[in-house]
């Protein structure tokens, strides 16, 4: 996926919501040595990730319930947004206005799976997407493949496409005006995991990124070979926080 032309109605970071910032930024600073969490900003609980001077994610200090990453799609206008999305049955989470950054909601859609919303003010989101330590894809896990399709382009004006790859039978691929923008994900009876959005970052080494993530405190939960997209992985942060890494498939 790519930011290089920033479009309303796409991807355009997404957010770490954390608890704990300093138990965050240790594990990540660690995991993911190429980034940084700049707190140089008006709002101390918003912290923009960037690799060298380039923002390639964002993080919230928030309370409550779990660590989560959120992909975030940008819109042009937040409040006709979520009275779109409330229509057609999202609940909003929380919602928060970043001086000098953005507009920002996290919501959840039909089957609890959590998303956010971001209104440039003027930040228009990550700068960097598709090299080793950006995001690289992100997809959404569900039960109900096309209620969430109909939800999303109700909302986002997504259109899909289905199509299939090894190891999956189905993978829907969403797209607007000739852009993917991600992907639908059908959740096989066999996995224990609720609806989610999957952030997905691209790594120079899934195998080498999954084993570390365990040595720091973080979890290890799979990793399998996409013969067409390359080697996946599954971590979750100290926090609970899951992210997905992708790497080239090891050559013999």
């Amino acid at each position: 996926m790519s930011n290089a032309q920033p479009r309303f109605g796409s991807c355009c970071t997404s957010m770490l919501y954390t608890r704990d910032l300093e138990r965050s930024r240790t594990f990540y600073d660690r995991w993911l040595p190429a980034w940084s969490f700049d707190t140089a900003t008006d709002d101390p609980r918003h912290i923009t990730i960037r690799m060298g001077d380039q923002a390639v994610a964002h993080a919230r200090v928030v309370e409550g319930d779990g660590d989560e990453w959120v992909p975030m799609v940008r819109v042009a206008d937040l409040e006709a947004s979520l009275v779109t999305a409330t229509t057609i049955g999202a609940t909003i989470v929380d919602r928060d206005d970043i001086a000098g950054v953005a507009r920002i909601a996290r919501l959840r859609d039909l089957e609890g799976a959590t998303f956010g919303l971001w209104q440039p003010s003027p930040d228009l989101g990550v700068a960097v997407t598709d090299v080793v330590g950006s995001l690289w894809w992100i997809e959404v896990l569900t039960r109900d493949p096309a209620r969430a399709v109909q939800f999303y382009s109700r909302l986002f004006g997504w259109q899909a496409r289905t199509t299939a790859f090894a190891p999956f039978d189905s993978y829907v691929v969403l797209e607007r005006s000739g852009h993917q923008e991600g992907g639908v994900l059908p959740i096989d009876p066999d996995w224990d995991v609720p609806p989610r959005w999957n952030t997905i970052v691209a790594v120079a080494d899934a195998d080498a990124a999954w084993r570390e993530a365990a040595s720091l405190g973080g979890c290890a939960h799979f990793a399998h070979t996409v013969p067409s997209a390359g080697r996946i992985a599954g971590v979750s942060d100290p926090g609970g926080a899951i992210l997905i890494v992708r790497g080239p498939v090891p050559q013999p």
